[in-house]
């Protein structure tokens, strides 16, 4: 993987625990207000949290089906197992 590449993967962890965290929570298939709704559990700002499922989106984590149906992909990322994500970083 080039270095630019991983540097953008490890700007996008905070959207890949949101996600694991959706998908687990939500499960595969949910309507997006539901989701939006979910969001609220970690106090993210009211006007934050369609920015964060555009951009959950256009990374590929979450498919928009129609109109209020979201498809939540299953997440790679497991919060419990980060270490590959401290050695990118330089951190271990």
């Amino acid at each position: 993987m080039k270095k630019e590449e991983e540097i953008k993967e490890i700007q996008n962890v905070l959207y890949l625990f949101l996600h694991s965290r959706i998908y687990y929570k939500l499960g595969e298939h949910t309507n997006s207000k539901t989701a939006l709704t979910y969001m609220f559990e970690w106090r993210i700002p009211k006007k934050l949290r369609p920015l964060i499922l555009k951009e959950m989106i256009i990374l590929r984590l979450v498919e928009k089906k129609d109109k209020d149906t979201l498809i939540i992909k299953k997440p790679q990322f497991d919060e419990e197992n980060c270490n590959s994500y401290y050695i990118k970083l330089g951190l271990f």
